[in-house]
């Protein structure tokens, strides 16, 4: 458990889950296009969620629009909490 919630200051939030349906299959391409929208044109894309596990999946769909670039950081927001100064 992390010792704090959050984001990484500047992050834009595109949750997993919404990269599939009701029955959990990932959207079509064209669907999949509209949910990451302008960000598709980023010159850089690092994934990121809790522990780098379901960050994996936005991952792969962009992969499939052509983003393979995109990056995991893989320690997540576990790793960058942990660089948090201390509340006293």
């Amino acid at each position: 458990m992390d010792p704090v919630a959050g984001h990484i200051p500047g992050a834009e939030n595109r949750f997993w889950g919404d990269a599939t349906d009701g029955s959990g299959r990932l959207l079509s391409d064209e669907a999949l296009a509209v949910h990451w929208g302008e960000l598709l044109e980023a010159e850089q894309l690092v994934g990121y969620c809790g522990s780098g596990v379901s960050a994996c999946i936005n991952l792969f769909t962009l992969a499939r629009l052509g983003r393979g670039d995109a990056q995991l950081y893989a320690g997540s927001w576990s790793d960058w909490c942990s660089y948090l100064p201390a509340d006293d």
